[in-house]
């Protein structure tokens, strides 16, 4: 991760991102909920391990809308830093982000629009196995989608 752009999908507090910062040149940790959003926004600002050489941002990402990807880029001040939208990203993490079934085909779907703009993305997950099902559909839609 040495000099790369990372986003972190589903960070919750962001603890995969702030791993990933100790080698990134920048990190975007993504979520959804209010109170996840607060949280990172209050983490990125705190807790940076390496605010001199890695830039931390903060999105939220709705892995059911559409237009999933039109959503601003906000930094440790609080301000917008851009679009997800055109902003350039080398590695995607994801740390226990299939939990429930039912997040595993937009979760799919978003990395579809993230590797549409960027083909030579590197993806990374992490997750405990609960229950053989939900690996096993992760594993079918992620192969239905060339992955």
């Amino acid at each position: 991760m040495a000099n790369k752009r990372v986003l972190e999908l589903g960070s919750g507090p962001g603890l995969g991102g702030f791993l990933a910062a100790h080698w990134a040149k920048q990190v975007v940790l993504s979520d959804y909920q209010d109170l996840v959003m607060d949280l990172m926004k209050h983490n990125i600002k705190e807790c940076n391990p390496r605010p001199d050489q890695c830039e931390m941002l903060v999105t939220r990402l709705d892995w059911c809308a559409e237009d999933n990807l039109n959503v601003p880029l906000i930094d440790k001040n609080g301000d917008e830093s851009g679009s997800m939208l055109i902003h350039e990203i080398d590695v995607i993490i994801g740390t226990d982000v299939v939990f429930w079934p039912m997040i595993i085909k937009p979760l799919v779907k978003t990395l579809c629009d993230l590797f549409a703009k960027n083909p030579d993305l590197v993806f990374y997950i992490c997750y405990i196995e609960r229950h053989t099902n939900t690996h096993d559909q992760l594993k079918e839609e992620l192969l239905a989608n060339k992955f």
